[in-house]
């Protein structure tokens, strides 16, 4: 019960609208107080812990969604799988049995893998993958730029959206090569019919350039900190909170 989920705000850059949401795992310990996800989820990886983690964390996508239905039956919200989950044997029938059980449509949920998670049995996530795109589900692959940005893998990804990881977002503002390498891969995404989440973005001059490159969506301190789930509908105007 101790670990509970924070929204981080999405932005449609060509409306500056909220697009959706991505959960983030956060654990506040009764005896260590908050704990950083970059301590807790490699621990929970390990131990196996985090099949439970990831699924909890699912049902709050869920249970969100199923909140704010009257109020925005558009938002979306990001959920980030991990690799361990991906291998589970039950991992696509439990995200089908959840979502029927909370009533909500998948195309709500935006599955969130990144490049070493898929590499790790690329066959075989995939076809899982597929399973979930073809059920309803969105697929987003996470942190590219990081890993192996294999051009071979992502052709074969049912991917409908890539995260462009915040290192490029970070440099992109004088320096030409990050520039122009950040252009080539958004206009690449989009030839494969993906969209583009620029992360990390802190101010406006890099929104406005990411804006100038096509970027679809953007997310990062300059839009807003993760929040927990009442302040997230507070904030947002997302109907009432009411404790369950």
């Amino acid at each position: 019960g101790e670990f509970i989920p924070y929204f981080q705000p999405q932005m449609d850059l060509s409306t500056g609208e909220i697009a959706g949401f991505e959960l983030l795992a956060r654990w506040e310990s009764a005896h260590y107080g908050m704990v950083s996800p970059a301590k807790f989820i490699p621990i929970a990886e390990h131990n196996g812990l985090i099949l439970e983690i990831g699924l909890s964390m699912f049902e709050f996508a869920c249970d969100f969604i199923e909140r704010i239905a009257d109020q925005n039956d558009q938002v979306n919200v990001s959920v980030n799988i991990s690799s361990i989950q991906l291998m589970s044997r039950d991992f696509v029938s439990q995200l089908k049995d959840t979502i029927q059980e909370f009533s909500v449509s998948p195309n709500r949920i935006v599955l969130e893998v990144t490049e070493s998670s898929v590499m790790e049995a690329f066959d075989e996530c995939v076809y899982k993958l597929q399973q979930l795109k073809e059920y309803g589900f969105k697929i987003s692959l996470d942190d590219f730029g990081t890993g192996y940005s294999s051009l071979t893998y992502l052709q074969h990804m049912p991917a409908d959206e890539v995260k462009l990881d915040r290192n490029f977002v970070q440099n992109i503002l004088g320096d030409v090569r990050q520039e122009k390498l950040t252009k080539s891969i958004i206009d690449m995404c989009h030839d494969l019919d993906m969209k583009i989440v620029s992360e990390g973005i802190e101010t406006p001059e890099q929104e406005d350039k990411l804006i100038s490159m096509g970027s679809d969506y953007g997310q990062g301190f300059f839009y807003d900190r993760p929040m927990d789930m009442k302040s997230t509908m507070d904030v947002y105007q997302l109907g009432e909170y009411e404790d369950k």
